[in-house]
């Protein structure tokens, strides 16, 4: 049973770290496996099938039916990463580039559009572990909004954090997305863990 005990302070701490590890796992995923698999385990703009583990494990003792936040992440990750695969596809022509992003121009009409998958994912991510969170906390309904909102604003400072330190004619993508991937989990996870540590003060019956 969640309280406001468990959901604390040290709790916030491991959620975010575990979501930063989780992103740079996802990110190994685009170098290991080969082909459309990859952007499978990579899924919502990096918060994939690793965060969904390692955030689960955190989890454990302190949510309802902790087990199921692994596979409700990586049904929502798994959904957008097929999606992101039809859009960068379309975006970079047959090769899949998920790190390409991170080099793109902001506002750019490429940009925007390998955009669209994350941002609706987002919100189903946050719709999906709703259904997790709804048996611990009175006033769940916040998380969908939060995860959603909290990933588009991580992707934004990501983006822009990259471009910033990386801002050279011919920047190495791997290094610039891996940068941009951990400020989006940093964001993501600080964001999201903040606001699991809330609804811990208003556990449900």
């Amino acid at each position: 049973m969640a309280t406001a005990q468990k959901i604390n302070l040290k709790l916030w701490l491991w959620w975010t770290l575990a979501t930063i590890a989780g992103s740079a796992l996802s990110w190994l995923a685009i170098w290991v496996v080969p082909g459309w698999p990859s952007a499978v385990l990579y899924g919502v703009g990096g918060i994939g099938v690793g965060v969904a583990v390692l955030q689960a494990v955190v989890l454990r003792g302190r949510l309802r039916h902790a087990a199921w936040w692994a596979l409700a992440t990586s049904v929502a990750a798994m959904s957008t990463g097929i999606a992101s695969i039809q859009v960068n596809t379309a975006v970079f022509g047959a090769t899949l580039d998920l790190g390409a992003d991170a080099t793109l121009s902001l506002g750019s009409g490429s940009y925007l559009l390998i955009e669209l998958p994350p941002l609706a994912g987002g919100f189903l991510l946050g719709a999906c572990q709703w259904l997790v969170v709804r048996r611990s906390f009175r006033r769940a309904g916040w998380w969908i909004p939060v995860t959603g909102l909290s990933l588009l604003v991580g992707r934004f400072a990501g983006f822009v954090a990259s471009n910033r330190a990386f801002d050279l004619p011919d920047p190495e993508p791997s290094v610039a997305h891996l940068f941009a991937l951990i400020v989006t989990a940093l964001t993501f996870g600080a964001a999201t863990g903040y606001t699991l540590r809330r609804l811990g003060r208003s556990p449900a019956p």
